[in-house]
Order: structure tokens, then sequence, then C-alpha cells
């Protein structure tokens, strides 16, 4: 993780964007429709902010059977399958 850089700092100043890092970080494998149900906001909004967490390095994203699902940027990849078969 980049904490600290000024790529870092911009992507996390806006208060939703925080928000939706910190669910992530709690919650890896959480997918787009879980995030977009959880902070009430359109799709069109989580997904904006989901691209720049990703372009920040902040989190990655594996699109597993139809669900994208989203992962700290440093989480295990062989982490990512076992989580996504518990929440099936």
């Amino acid at each position: 993780m980049r904490i600290g850089s000024r790529r870092t700092d911009k992507a996390l100043s806006h208060d939703l964007r925080r928000s939706i890092y910190h669910f992530i970080l709690e919650n890896p494998g959480a997918h787009l429709r879980e995030i977009r149900r959880i902070f009430n906001v359109s799709l069109s909004t989580v997904i904006w902010h989901l691209r720049i967490l990703e372009k920040s390095e902040l989190i990655i994203s594996k699109k597993i059977g139809n669900r994208l699902m989203f992962f700290p940027d440093d989480f295990d990849a062989e982490n990512s399958e076992l989580i996504c078969i518990k929440n099936r």
C-alpha cells in the first residue's frame, strides 16, 4: 500500500471514497452491488469512486463468476477465491 503518497492522499480526501475504501479493507471481496446498497448511492457513483481507488492502487478488482469483487491492493489472491466461495 502506498499510504502517504500524494496520489493516495488525494484519493482518500473525499469522504464517501474514504468510507468505501475502509469498507473494502474490513470486507475484502465486497461486490459492486453490495457496496452500492451499503452506501445507498447510484451504481455510477460507486463505479466512479472505485475507479479512482483502483487507479491510486489502493484496491484491486477481480471478476469472479458474474460478480465484480474488490479487495485491498495487498490482499492475497489465493484468499480471494475462498472469500468468493464463502459469499455465495
